[in-house]
């Protein structure tokens, strides 16, 4: 039987979702959306792991090591996919101890294919940016948040975008670290000429590289509500609560 998380994620109708959930030596990233958007290893292969341990219970999650020696790898999506404007929402967890490049790595990108697009990014510093486009321009650029604390410490973290034609809210770990106000009408996340990078925006010249490990990365054709986001965040951790209450429990009955 699904994990609550992957009911949930399902019952909201993502556009496209990579859990990771591939198994080690995998070329390919299933799209558990059912839309068949899968993504496949592009770059060199042996820089890509999955079948790591998740953030999901019985899951899996994917390893990038980033480049090395101008070696790169990263996670492509298909051309062809529906174009999708505001509203939408773009989630990703994350588990890292790496210092991010100044010029951001990237986590979620579509901008392959044309640029003025989406793209999600962590820089320096716990630095959260993005930016966002209608398909032939930019809108907002440089649009940056800095996390209320390190996200780069070994523990995973789930970040969410929510975006609407009115302005742009930052979730992460469930809780909203509040909405910037930007024009996005006709914002785009993605589509047909445009394709998703995950670890690397491939036509950026200073070639931004994410470290790290990766799950559950979902997009949604929608505006995700802050229950919905914080629902998530407390699924995905409903095994280490219910192992803490339990200890808990234990350790009371001891002291009786």
């Amino acid at each position: 039987m699904p994990a609550p998380y992957d009911q949930n994620v399902a019952a909201l109708g993502p556009l496209l979702w990579w859990k990771y959930a591939d198994g080690s030596g995998s070329s390919t990233a299933a799209d558990s959306s059912g839309n068949a958007y899968t993504g496949t290893v592009t770059g060199t292969s042996t820089l890509l792991t999955f079948g790591n341990s998740g953030v999901i219970e019985g899951g899996t999650c994917l390893q990038i090591s980033g480049a090395t020696s101008g070696i790169s790898a990263y996670l492509q999506g298909p051309t062809g996919m529906p174009t999708t404007d505001v509203p939408f929402t773009a989630i990703v967890w994350l588990n890292t101890t790496a210092t991010m490049p100044v010029d951001g790595a990237e986590l979620v990108c579509t901008r392959y294919g044309g640029e003025y697009t989406y793209d999600l990014a962590l820089e320096t510093g716990s630095v959260i940016h993005r930016d966002y486009g209608n398909g032939s321009s930019w809108l907002a650029t440089g649009v940056n948040v800095t996390a209320p604390y390190s996200i780069y410490d070994g523990n995973w973290h789930m970040l969410a975008d929510v975006v609407t034609s009115t302005g742009t809210t930052i979730y992460l770990d469930g809780v909203s670290l509040g909405t910037q106000a930007e024009t996005l009408t006709a914002a785009r996340l993605i589509d047909s000429s445009h394709q998703l990078q995950s670890g690397l925006y491939s036509s950026d010249p200073y070639y931004t590289y994410y470290n790290g490990y990766m799950a559950e990365l979902a997009l949604f054709p929608a505006a995700l509500t802050a229950a919905q986001i914080a629902q998530l965040w407390t699924q995905a951790h409903l095994p280490i609560l219910h192992a803490r209450r339990a200890l808990q429990a234990v350790n009371r009955s001891a002291v009786w």
